[in-house]
């Protein structure tokens, strides 16, 4: 055995450098610096711990994950870079395709406790310190994680957390068909239909986020309202749905009242900026003073009273006008980078007399 293990260790050598060549040149042309410093780098990649998540592209039937292409737009794997190295016209176009393999992991596992999320987040912070080690941070811009989160970005991850929790979501994902249901009289009671699939479409049409949230309420209010007993799957469901709702919505809202609570804010006007400074007409025409007389300087010397100095006319500063009353505009509460509010599990627990 302690033979034939050298030979093993060989062979081994032997494949994975016959791997590193498959792709060079059949002339034997030496690779371009740029080429080398990819093939360094996408080694790198690969020798990250459970690099085999993101070694071949996925597939959607083998993983179950049928959604999987509707999610993820544009699809990248390590494999599929090793097989484009000689097309990348520059190193920032590799960069570009190997943070998207990260990306596409986080975008499709969104949960930050997802064990492919935090392999890929790892392995994305571990290729970024490789790259300023090489003095290519800057390459292919920021990754794309730092961009800014809008509103539309936060109402669908609210959207994405409540339809994650499949257990309860599943009845109101689509409009509510009442024929096919069996119930006739669905749209006498429920005067304005809403499903969570409708408000997605939405997202985009909305003016404020309290015209989104109003549409979320609405689905779970609908529901309630046309099965009044709470023992009822569906009632039950949306009563906890509406909770996890208004608990996350009103999280998220906190956080961005007190981070715009933060902002440094420019100073008042001063009135007196850019102005001439203000002088009266005593100042302009008063007239040099002239020395005291013989008979002055005897009364000031035999302690009578001084006379009491002409009172100064205060002048006033203009006042500035009142600052309109700022409005403030709900979807400022949205615009924070950080989304821990919303990969918090937090399942509301049924209510006691529920269960009972």
């Amino acid at each position: 055995e302690e033979e034939e293990r050298p030979q093993a260790e060989k062979k081994q050598k032997d494949d994975d450098d016959d791997d590193e060549e498959e792709e060079e040149d059949e002339d034997g042309e030496e690779e371009s610096p740029d080429v080398e410093t990819m093939r360094k780098l996408l080694a790198f990649a690969q020798r990250q711990a459970h690099a085999e998540l993101f070694a071949a592209p996925v597939d959607p039937v083998a993983s179950n994950a049928p959604d999987y292409l509707t999610v993820v737009k544009k699809p990248m794997d390590f494999g599929t870079i090793r097989k484009k190295l000689p097309q990348y016209a520059t190193i920032e176009a590799f960069v570009s395709d190997a943070r998207l393999v990260y990306q596409n992991a986080r975008k499709y596992n969104k949960s930050a406790t997802h064990f492919v999320h935090r392999v890929a987040s790892e392995s994305a912070r571990a290729f970024e310190n490789e790259l300023k080690a090489l003095g290519l941070e800057d390459a292919a811009g920021a990754p794309a994680t730092q961009k800014k989160v809008t509103a539309e970005d936060r109402m669908r991850r609210l959207l994405d957390a409540l339809v994650a929790k499949k257990d309860l979501a599943y009845f109101f994902l689509e409009p509510v068909d009442p024929e096919t249901l069996g119930l006739a009289n669905y749209f006498d009671v429920v005067q304005k239909p809403m499903d969570l699939g409708t408000v997605r479409s939405k997202i985009g049409s909305y003016g404020t986020v309290d015209d989104f949230a109003a549409d979320v309420r609405l689905v779970f209010e609908n529901a309630m309202l046309y099965n009044k007993d709470p023992k009822l799957a569906v009632h039950d469901a949306a009563k906890r749905l509406l909770q996890v709702f208004d608990s996350k919505l009103a999280a998220l809202q906190k956080k961005g009242k007190k981070s715009s609570s933060h902002k440094k804010r420019p100073p008042p006007l001063d009135p007196s900026v850019g102005r001439p400074p203000v002088v009266s007409l005593e100042q302009e025409e008063e007239p040099a003073e002239e020395p005291p007389t013989q008979e002055e300087d005897e009364e000031s010397a035999g302690g009578g009273p001084a006379p009491a100095p002409p009172p100064q006319k205060a002048h006033e500063e203009p006042r500035e006008a009142p600052t309109a009353k700022r409005r403030r505009v709900v979807e400022d509460l949205f615009e924070e980078d950080d989304d821990d509010d919303l990969d918090d599990d937090d399942d509301v627990a049924p209510d006691k007399d529920d269960d009972e």
